[in-house]
């Protein structure tokens, strides 16, 4: 079990994000995010271990202090990993570098460290499409993603928590709110 910080697209990008994961099932890839519950989200750290009420409390005031902020999904890729996962990744822009950066200072105020893949000059901003994608469909998906996926613009909007596997929200609060 574990929790993450995810920022929520606005309605219409998350539709065409749901899109294309149907696409990606269709093709013969297991739905492992949607099985799970899973929202799609750039992820703004993962933890092991948390005080989840003491995280809410703080997130409320990060997200009435952060605007919301267009955003565009430009380029398709993968990580190299055991989880075989295949995500979308957001053009990077001074505001999502420093949203990031407020949110890692905050956490060090709090004592608290999320992995080490998500601490400032690691961070790769990315939505995932697929995940555990099964051995010899990594190439099929990346295929299929190469051919339907054109860029998508939007909005991030909203901030919450969850706890994994499945995904259950812990809460969330929309950017901009104060």
């Amino acid at each position: 079990m574990g929790f993450a910080v995810e920022m929520y697209f606005d309605e219409k990008t998350e539709k065409a994000l749901r899109d294309l994961r149907k696409i990606l099932t269709e093709a013969g890839i297991r739905p492992v995010l949607d099985e799970m519950g899973d929202r799609p989200h750039i992820s703004l750290a993962v933890f092991s271990q948390i005080e989840p009420d003491v995280l809410l409390g703080e997130l409320e005031g990060f997200a009435a202090e952060t605007k919301a902020m267009p955003i565009t999904l430009s380029a398709i890729g993968a990580f190299a990993t055991a989880e075989a996962v295949l995500f979308l990744t957001p053009a990077i822009t001074q505001d999502l570098m420093d949203v990031h950066w407020d949110f890692h200072q905050m956490l060090g105020d709090l004592k608290m460290h999320p992995h080490a893949y998500y601490q400032p000059d690691r961070w790769v901003p990315h939505c995932t499409t697929a995940q555990n994608v099964e051995e010899g469909m990594v190439g099929k998906g990346f295929d299929v993603l190469r051919k339907s996926f054109k860029p998508i613009s939007g909005k991030l909007v909203e901030v919450g928590l969850v706890r994994f596997r499945p995904v259950e929200s812990l809460g969330s609060f929309q950017l901009g709110s104060g």
